[in-house]
């Protein structure tokens, strides 16, 4: 693998199949000095899905909607507390 010169490009040698693991999204962020939430919004702008947001099954500018989100719960009992949790999980920028 070549010492790439920008993110864009070392998360594109990363990908496999237009999907990247979250290890290699925290390496890239490491060398790059980026946090996880722009280098994995860079990697969305780009088409490459991370593995962890496979499941949901949105696409790439899906999830990156998704990612540049904020939602507010008010209440974290039974129900707020569970979607909280959900919302998490498929995504959500700033909760």
């Amino acid at each position: 693998m070549a010492d790439s010169n920008t993110l864009p490009q070392f998360l594109e040698e990363l990908s496999v199949d237009s999907y990247i693991s979250l290890a290699d999204l925290q390496h890239a962020g490491k060398k790059f000095s980026r946090p996880l939430y722009e280098v994995e919004r860079v990697a969305l702008s780009r088409s490459i899905l991370p593995t962890r947001y496979k499941r949901n099954g949105f696409s790439c500018s899906e999830q990156l909607t998704l990612l540049q989100t904020t939602v507010a719960v008010i209440g974290c009992g039974g129900l707020g507390g569970r979607t909280a949790e959900l919302l998490a999980r498929t995504g959500i920028g700033t909760l």
